[in-house]
């Protein structure tokens, strides 16, 4: 009890205290409450999560320690940015915007917002919830200084639910959520960029053989490093708590590294699809050394090395416009299964 007002209960030692703040909207007969987020709002969130129509890169068993894990834990977490709706006493929607990081990948940049996630029960009036939610979601990026906002991400900009929502990364808004993307061409957000997510079964995969690749072989190899430390503070927000792999590309002479490639593992979305499932990112060669073949070598020794681990799938998501590790993926076989739209506004 702090000044006759009794203390909100506290989930896994997070205790957030918030200004109740209501706002009354009528639309005809509806009367629509937002305020910000409170503690005991878990339960119902998740029971609204559930109810969403279910999609392949949305998780349909989502539990209050994912969230607790994947966004309340988060240390940049603010309850004012995850903003309710409230019909009836029943909880009708909620949307939550956040920020990424800055260049460095060492705090936050205030600039540029992420509307993270948008959802509604379906009904008379969910259409008003979500246009209310968005609005007072813009609102509180341009209060905290946010010039442009994207949604759900423009990588490495997540904040928030990867694991939860969109696969290996979280690519946009993938072209299956339907009621998201509506919701944002009617609030003013036009696509920027296509993301397009590929896919390769592990199961008996071998890397390519041919000459340039037999040479790449003599002269260099791969080193496999578990549990790498994060490079940055944002890649310890986003993949603190997941399991992550790393290969380096080293010359055999100087055993220099001249190349990296990571990989997470997709959870807790993987285990809805009944298969171990790695998500890679951060592939890098050494600019000099670039069209010599040394990427494909890199990332199918790595798979070759994760599917002796017993990993059965690998996505990749890539920027439509990066010509050149498309057709690497390609190269390894991977299939291209959907894509998501990178959405933006100017605030």
């Amino acid at each position: 009890m702090a000044n006759g007002q009794p203390r909100l209960p506290c989930r896994n030692t997070i205790c957030y205290h918030v200004r109740r703040e209501r706002i009354a909207i009528s639309y005809g007969a509806l009367v629509i409450n937002y305020r910000p987020f409170q503690n005991t709002d878990l339960p119902t969130i998740v029971d609204l999560w559930r109810e969403q129509p279910q999609f392949r890169r949305l998780s349909s068993t989502v539990s209050r320690n994912d969230l607790d894990q994947l966004v309340l834990s988060k240390p940049y977490f603010d309850p004012a940015g995850f903003i309710m709706a409230i019909v009836d006493g029943q909880t009708s929607g909620f949307v939550h915007a956040g920020f990424g990081p800055n260049e460095s990948g060492s705090e936050l940049d205030l600039t540029t917002g992420i509307l993270c996630q948008l959802r509604s029960r379906s009904g008379p009036g969910a259409e008003e919830i979500r246009n209310g939610l968005v609005e007072r979601a813009l609102d509180y990026l341009r209060n905290k200084g946010a010039k442009v906002c994207y949604s759900a991400s423009k990588f490495p900009f997540v904040p928030f639910y990867l694991g939860l929502y969109g696969g290996s990364r979280i690519p946009g808004v993938p072209r299956e959520d339907e009621m998201l993307l509506q919701s944002l061409i009617a609030n003013g957000f036009h696509e920027n960029e296509r993301i397009p997510i590929f896919q390769r079964t592990l199961v008996g995969f071998r890397t390519p053989i041919d000459l340039q690749l037999m040479n790449v072989r003599r002269q260099f190899q791969v080193q496999s490093i578990v549990d790498p430390m994060p490079s940055t503070w944002w890649e310890n927000c986003m993949l603190g708590m997941a399991e992550t792999f790393a290969f380096r590309l080293l010359e055999r002479k100087t055993q220099e590294t001249v190349g990296r490639v990571s990989f997470w593992e997709i959870q807790p979305l993987s285990l809805e699809w009944g298969v171990r499932s790695m998500g890679m990112f951060d592939v890098q060669i050494a600019p000099h050394l670039h069209q010599q073949g040394l990427g494909t070598f890199l990332v199918g020794q790595a798979l070759t090395q994760l599917m002796h681990q017993g990993v059965g799938l690998c996505e990749v998501q890539v920027r439509a416009s990066n010509h050149q590790s498309i057709r690497l993926f390609e190269k390894l076989g991977f299939d291209q299964v959907s894509h998501g739209l990178e959405m933006v506004k100017t605030i």
